[in-house]
């Protein structure tokens, strides 16, 4: 059984809170760099995933961790989601030099904590975990916004959705979309789209014991019992 999994990913990997707990003094600096000055830097990113990794294997609080991470591992215990299953994981990125580098953060500390396959190469990415970047998602840019929500966002639920159901067509309903991460404004928009595609909609919130499923053109919030 395999599932597709989109997950928004935020700036929480960079939260002030949760830089203040790195060691290294160098990524420290880089990770609380003010927006204007923030650049990507792959070195910086992967060792800010294995941060976070090592977090994960201490058993802490979820609040301590990315919003990202510590939802999917709520998700993955949910729908029982296994090591060499053929899932595939897309991070989607915001159109910002932030937005791509805690992408980046999110996806190698996916990588490490949950090692769901065993791919190997010079990249991060594989069939089984892949960066998008929808480009646009910004509220001060609202023609850009209008143009990710109504076409770029869309196009690529499209294509990961056709691409799935062709290499698996007997899991056409095992597809979910993970908005923890997301930006606040685009959730309404992305649950119809999720309504539209047929994708489950999860979301964890800040400090909540259990994720919250939304199932395809229904009304109802179901809470998920906590540890299943």
């Amino acid at each position: 059984m395999s599932y597709l999994v989109l997950t928004t990913v935020g700036t929480s990997a960079v939260d002030p809170e949760k830089v203040q707990r790195i060691t290294n003094s160098e990524l420290r600096i880089w990770a609380n760099e003010k927006d204007e000055y923030f650049r990507e830097n792959e070195r910086m990113e992967r060792l800010l995933g294995e941060h976070v990794a090592r977090l994960f294997a201490l058993n802490v609080q979820r609040k301590v961790l990315p919003a990202e991470i510590a939802s999917l591992s709520l998700i993955r215990q949910h729908y029982k989601i296994e090591a060499g299953d053929d899932s595939r994981f897309v991070f989607l990125a915001s159109e910002t030099v932030k937005g791509r580098s805690c992408a980046a953060v999110v996806a190698h500390a996916f990588r490490k904590v949950f090692q769901l396959c065993t791919c190997a190469g010079p990249g991060l990415a594989c069939a089984h975990i892949a960066i998008r970047e929808v480009t646009g998602i910004q509220h001060k840019d609202p023609l850009g916004f209008s143009n990710g929500v109504n076409v770029r966002l869309p196009h690529i639920i499209e294509e990961e959705k056709t691409s799935f159901v062709t290499n698996h067509p007997h899991d056409e309903q095992h597809m979910l979309f993970n908005f923890t991460g997301s930006y606040k404004g685009l959730i309404p928009y992305a649950t119809a789209l999720c309504d539209s595609y047929r994708f489950e909609m999860l979301y964890l919130f800040q400090d909540s014991p259990v994720l919250f499923l939304k199932k395809p053109r229904e009304r109802t919030l179901i809470p998920l019992p906590e540890g299943t």
